[in-house]
């Protein structure tokens, strides 16, 4: 014990280093105390190989968090580290909510206790002071439920207090009853006869009909694709202003804001709320994180895992088709993913048909309702015969199969669209050169003398940049090969071809492509 009360200590005030930080105690007690005052470190020691540190303030521990004594330079990566930094904070408020709970259940019983004893009190004297005491009790008792009552509207999904007349027992039952809802206690076999109740069976007829029911039946046509995707509106060659550049934390923030809590978080336990709470804290890494993770063509491996639940739907649910798959991804990932569909959002109008208005900016789905009654109006007044169709193909949404979502992107998006084997990313950080740049310099195509030995001269193996892409599909690689060749200048075709034939100097290694080659640009009318 350094000095003070140890006695007033409670674990809220806490700190734990991990035992992976190459210091002594004394060396992290120093670091520490150089943030928030070497009077105000209550007691520090080496607790199961970690060193734990109490400080005679809350907000002193938050204080050292927000400094951020980090581990970077331990880590390979930006994306690693940020991994075991979420881990390591999961695990903090996992501490900190258990004690404050602890905290809450303690403070009750002792507020019931005193009330009971101050009615007695008031009834038998009727002294004022005791009267005014227990308000003052009941209040703190009734802010206290307050709190309990919060945490029991986000388990029992409940959108609003309003919904319940007050925190009776019932209320609180309601979060069990709605985690028994989301139990499958049987379900029917798979010819609609007879049960399977054990947990054993229930988990093989769950996997065995979801196996069946997302395996792949894409056969890759070349005639049925080019059927499909000719004619598709595609992105303008050039992107706008608003699309250029690298993320900003505005970008981020944005998306963040525009995100609903009471959300059950991804693996990482992290909920909209934290990243909203300590956004001032998380936004300059988590931004550093996002780029590189563009950059480098793969996102952190908390982001690229997803945790999985059946919620029930409609209907039956001893019927396995009642049950609906959802997938919890992890906040910091739908923060990325928002503020990408909001920079397409801006130039989806200009690819997507008019009379498709779902999720398009500016469109509005009333518009087709219109659009219908219009038609059936004037098809009646001129006398024609006219039938509407609809369609409702049942698990539509997640059976569309990623190599044909590649294959028509990259027809619409071919600019900025690439997929490596082990991540796929969309590339809208390229600027002023094509994102081919970016993803031939991953693929360690550094110049265009590489290139030209890859592809050939005329820039037409598709097949050969898609192997050094890491492309599935070779329509993909031949827009990509196209689009180059098209923007071109006779000029640059000219060196390209002198390069393939050995009569012109290659590019330095050291720089990417072009090299020595002209910037490619839009040829001049």
């Amino acid at each position: 014990m350094v000095n003070g009360d140890f006695a007033k200590l409670t674990r809220k005030h806490g700190i734990k280093i991990s035992a992976g930080f190459a210091c002594t105690v004394e060396e992290i007690g120093l670091a520490v105390g150089e943030k928030v005052g070497h009077g105000s470190i209550k007691s520090l020691a080496r607790m199961n190989s970690a060193v734990v540190i109490f400080l005679d303030q809350v907000e002193k521990v938050n204080c050292v968090i927000e400094t951020g004594i980090t581990r970077k330079g331990e880590f390979s990566s930006l994306r690693q580290w940020w991994d075991h930094g979420k881990t390591e904070i999961r695990l903090l408020c996992q501490q900190h909510t258990l004690n404050v709970t602890q905290d809450i259940i303690r403070s009750m019983k002792d507020l019931e206790s005193d009330i009971v004893e101050l009615e007695t009190i008031s009834e038998t004297t009727g002294d004022r002071g005791y009267i005014e005491i227990l308000k003052e009790k009941k209040m703190a008792l009734a802010n206290l439920l307050d709190v309990k009552v919060q945490g029991a509207l986000v388990r029992s999904r409940f959108l609003n207090t309003n919904e319940m007349d007050a925190p009776t027992s019932f209320f609180f039952g309601l979060e069990k009853k709605n985690g028994q809802r989301r139990v499958i206690h049987s379900l029917l076999s798979g010819h609609g006869a007879g049960n399977n109740e054990s947990q054993g069976q229930i988990r093989r007829r769950a996997v065995s009909f979801y196996s069946t029911l997302y395996t792949s039946e894409y056969e890759e046509g070349e005639t049925l694709s080019e059927g499909f995707c000719n004619g598709l509106p595609q992105s303008p060659r050039r992107p706008t202003h608003s699309s250029r550049g690298p993320l900003t934390i505005q970008e981020l923030q944005t998306a963040l804001q525009g995100m609903q809590g009471r959300r059950a978080p991804g693996i990482d336990g992290l909920s909209v709320e934290f990243y909203k709470a300590y956004w001032d804290v998380l936004s300059h890494d988590l931004l550093d994180v996002f780029n590189e993770s563009l950059a480098s063509g793969s996102m952190p491996v908390s982001c690229r895992r997803a945790v999985i639940t059946l919620l029930p739907k409609k209907g039956n649910l001893q019927d396995i088709k009642n049950w609906r798959p959802v997938s919890l991804l992890c906040v910091d990932y739908k923060i990325l993913s928002k503020a990408l569909a909001t920079r397409l959002g801006k130039a989806v109008e200009q690819v997507i048909h008019r009379d498709q208005t779902y999720c398009v900016p500016g469109r509005s789905m009333v518009d087709n309702v219109h659009l219908i009654r219009d038609v059936l109006e004037v098809s009646s007044s001129l006398d024609i015969n006219t039938g509407l169709i609809s369609l409702h193909q049942e698990k539509a949404f997640d059976r569309v199969e990623h190599s044909f979502l590649w294959e028509s992107n990259g027809e619409v998006w071919v600019q900025r669209w690439f997929h490596s084997q082990d991540q796929a990313r969309l590339d809208v950080s390229s600027s002023e050169t094509p994102g081919l740049t970016v993803a031939l310099c991953r693929s360690k195509t550094l110049c265009l003398q590489q290139l030209v030995d890859a592809v050939g001269p005329e820039l037409s193996d598709a097949q050969a940049l898609g192997s050094l892409l890491g492309l599935h599909s070779v329509r993909v690689a031949q827009r990509i090969l196209q689009l180059w060749s098209q923007i071109l200048c006779p000029e640059e075709k000219r060196l390209l071809r002198s390069y393939g034939q050995g009569r012109a100097r290659a590019g330095r290694p050291s720089r990417p492509f072009p090299g020595d080659l002209p910037e490619p640009r839009a040829r001049e009318n």
